[in-house]
């Protein structure tokens, strides 16, 4: 590996340097170090480095403390609509209950829904084999071509093994 490139320390794919997530495996990086971070160090473990937490719809500086962003009024938690309890932003179910939630606005969801009725929010899920965005309703990735019907077959035969 040369200067312009990391190992993701998750999952060990060679990566380009400076960025803040792995595309192979989604792990949280330090663009300054390639250090795995959690969602919400504000602070690189590592080398130091500060972060600004940055709203997802209006790109506003929001501190990690914030609820809601103070620029757009996104909320970042919602009540599941079941049972009550907080579920945050970007989760897809309810640590409680696990109801199934938008990861957007915290509407109840159905298993084979592709978008939220409530917000309009569509699905993107990302290829186990490469790390592309697909479309939740995406037969085969666009960027490798991994067919995932064929995917979750030889997966369920592993796991049958």
């Amino acid at each position: 590996m040369n200067k312009s490139t990391w190992e993701c320390p998750a999952c060990g794919e060679e990566i380009e340097a400076g960025v803040d997530h792995c595309p192979y495996c989604e792990q949280s990086l330090c663009p300054e170090c390639g250090a795995a971070l959690d969602e919400s160090d504000a602070v690189c473990p590592n080398c130091g480095a500060e972060f600004d937490f940055l709203c997802p719809e209006c790109n506003g500086i929001v501190s990690p403390e914030d609820t809601e962003c103070p620029h757009c009024g996104l909320k970042f938690a919602f009540v599941c609509p079941t049972c009550g309890a907080e579920v945050l932003m970007g989760e897809e179910e309810c640590p409680e209950c696990g109801q199934l939630v938008c990861p957007r606005c915290g509407a109840a969801m159905e298993e084979d829904e592709l978008k939220c009725s409530a917000c309009g929010y569509e699905f993107v899920y990302t290829c186990p084999q490469c790390g592309a965005e697909v479309a939740a309703d995406a037969e085969e990735c666009p960027k490798c071509g991994l067919i995932f019907e064929e995917w979750l077959e030889e997966l369920e035969e592993e796991e049958e093994d």
